[in-house]
């Protein structure tokens, strides 16, 4: 396939953040994909979505709160705990790279602000490569999209046991929003 140059190895860190509440499970994925709000699934694909920096995650769930959710959803809001995991991947796609997205036609701002296209490419390569994750430009961040992304991975595509790819939670801080 076109895209097999394009895919490679890739770890590293990142973080995901929760209700701040007692219990959290930071490995349980099973809510993961269900939200109608996705960008780069569609409801049901189990899809996980992980942020580069608390930036990027407070941005991200600032930027839903304010396009998807009621106003008055901020006031009770619990605060949100972040969790930092180690990542290892054998094939991953990285939408930040000029070269992919010329070799998918594709712009990268249109491409981000386009929510149908989005799924439509990331479906594409779920089903059609071997990439268990495409690192994407952070929609809180377009101006800076080298430096401020998301990972978003292909639970499906990991063995049985996702620790094999995703371990090491570790709480890494916290974040309010008011």
């Amino acid at each position: 396939m076109f895209l097999d140059g394009y895919l490679g190895p890739w770890s590293g860190k990142a973080l995901r953040h929760f209700p701040d509440m007692p219990a959290i499970d930071p490995m349980n994925f099973d809510n993961c994909g269900k939200s109608a709000e996705n960008r780069w699934n569609v409801p049901g694909e189990r899809t996980l979505y992980l942020a580069s920096s608390k930036a990027v995650a407070l941005g991200e769930f600032a930027r839903h709160l304010d396009e998807a959710r009621s106003p008055g959803m901020r006031a009770g809001m619990r605060p949100r705990i972040v969790f930092s995991f180690s990542l290892s991947f054998s094939s991953a796609l990285d939408l930040r790279d000029p070269l992919v997205c010329g070799e998918l036609g594709l712009d990268p701002m249109t491409l981000m602000q386009d929510r149908p296209k989005a799924r439509a490419l990331a479906q594409f390569v779920r089903t059609l490569t071997e990439a268990q994750a495409l690192l994407v430009p952070s929609m809180a961040f377009l101006d800076e999209m080298a430096r401020h992304w998301n990972i978003v991975v292909f639970l499906e595509k990991l063995a049985p046991d996702p620790r094999a790819c995703i371990s090491a939670p570790t709480a890494d801080g916290r974040f309010e929003i008011k």
